[in-house]
């Protein structure tokens, strides 16, 4: 495709499981990036299919794998509220810390986007609470009752 997209992601953004194991007995990249580094763990993670990261992670794919612009698969699947998804990616060992390139981590864009269940799990998987406390004293109240309630 003209954006670089592997025929791994297509199977797993389509959700076609049975593919993406051919494509591995096939030596198909499992890595393989588009031209944004949109990995097939990322996709999976943006789409909240545990059960597809699950099976990459068993194939050998990078559960930390960023885009060109930082953000991680445990960082898109906070920003979208897939907890199962997070705690999955820490299972497989994924920094719960990884920023995107412009600093913003896992617990802030959960945070900003009211994954309140998102945010207690990743404060108890010890995320660095530091930017979330940077938004509570910037008077965000819902940064401060997030902060009241851990």
């Amino acid at each position: 495709a003209s954006n670089g997209v592997s025929p791994v992601c297509i199977a797993v953004q389509n959700g076609h499981t049975e593919c993406i194991q051919v494509l591995a007995g096939l030596n198909a990249d499992i890595n393989a990036c588009d031209n944004d580094g949109v990995s097939p763990v990322w996709v999976a993670a943006h789409n909240g299919h545990g059960g597809q990261i699950r099976l990459l992670a068993k194939l050998n794919a990078d559960v930390g794998a960023r885009k060109s612009n930082g953000v991680s698969p445990l960082w898109i699947a906070a920003q979208n509220g897939h907890r199962e998804c997070i705690e999955l990616l820490v299972d497989l060992n994924a920094d719960v810390n990884t920023c995107k390139n412009d600093g913003v981590t896992p617990v802030c864009i959960a945070a900003q986007n009211g994954h309140h269940e998102c945010v207690h799990l990743l404060a108890r998987l010890k995320a660095d609470m530091r930017g979330i406390r940077n938004a509570a004293q910037r008077g965000d109240a819902e940064c401060i009752s997030l902060l009241a309630n851990l």
